[in-house]
């Protein structure tokens, strides 16, 4: 989060107490995954978890959090592949209320 707060604040000082505290979600998914699924699925749709990297952000078409998640993902027409990353559990959950068997 730190790293969006410095990218739309740039002339502010972005505090980070311990650069080496990480995130799963973060260092599961890279840009270059979304851009070789791209290739594979040219019609489809990246949504993107907001405890994502700043590069996969860039490469998304939506980001979303887990209030938004599930009108984002109804919004998309349903025979659009989507990718929903980098959480398993909400994706899976998203799923699962929407029916959409290409998520």
């Amino acid at each position: 989060m730190a790293e969006v707060a410095a990218v739309l604040n740039p002339g502010r000082l972005v505090l980070i107490p311990d650069t080496r505290v990480g995130c799963t979600l973060v260092d599961s998914v890279r840009a270059e995954d979304i851009i070789r699924w791209r290739e594979e699925h040219p019609s489809g749709v990246v949504i993107t978890y907001v405890n994502s990297s700043i590069e996969v952000k860039a490469v998304s078409d939506y980001v979303c959090t887990s209030a938004n998640c599930h009108k984002i993902v109804e919004s998309i027409p349903r025979d659009k592949p989507v990718l929903f990353i980098p959480d398993k559990n909400l994706g899976n959950y998203i799923k699962y209320v929407t029916g959409r068997d290409n998520l």
